[in-house]
C-alpha cells in the first residue's frame, strides 16, 4: 500500500532539491529561465500540439540533465575535494551530458520557432 506520508515527504525533498539548484546554481537558473521563456512562447504562438510537446519534453530533459550534472559534481567534490584526474573526467562527462541536452533543446526550440 502507498504511504501518503512517505509520498508527501519524497515530494518535499524533490522540491527542496529544485529550490537549492535554482538558488545556488547559476547554470540551472539560466536554463530554467530559458525553458520558462520557451513555455511562454508555446502558449502565445499557434502551433501543433506535437511541437508544444517537443518543447516541453526537451526543456524537461534539459533541466533534469542539469540537475544530474550538478548532483554528480557535488558528490565528486564531497568524495574528494582534491582535483584527482578520474574525478575531473567524471565531472567533464556530466558537464558534456548537460551540454548535449542544451544543444538538443536549442535545436528543438529553434525548429519550432522557425517551422
Amino acid at each position: 500500500m502507498i504511504s501518503t506520508k512517505r509520498l508527501i515527504k519524497s515530494f518535499r525533498h524533490a522540491f527542496e532539491g529544485l529550490k537549492t539548484a535554482f538558488v545556488e546554481e547559476q547554470n540551472f537558473k539560466l536554463m530554467a529561465f530559458a525553458v520558462a521563456v520557451s513555455l511562454v512562447v508555446i502558449v502565445l504562438k499557434p502551433m501543433p500540439l506535437s511541437y508544444r510537446a517537443a518543447i516541453v519534453l526537451a526543456g524537461g530533459l534539459l533541466l533534469a540533465v542539469e540537475l544530474l550534472n550538478t548532483a554528480a559534481e557535488r558528490a565528486m567534490d564531497a568524495l574528494s575535494p582534491d582535483s584527482l584526474e578520474e574525478i575531473r573526467k567524471i565531472k567533464d562527462m556530466t558537464a558534456g551530458a548537460a551540454l548535449v541536452a542544451s544543444i538538443a533543446w536549442v535545436v528543438v526550440f529553434a525548429w519550432v520557432l522557425f517551422a
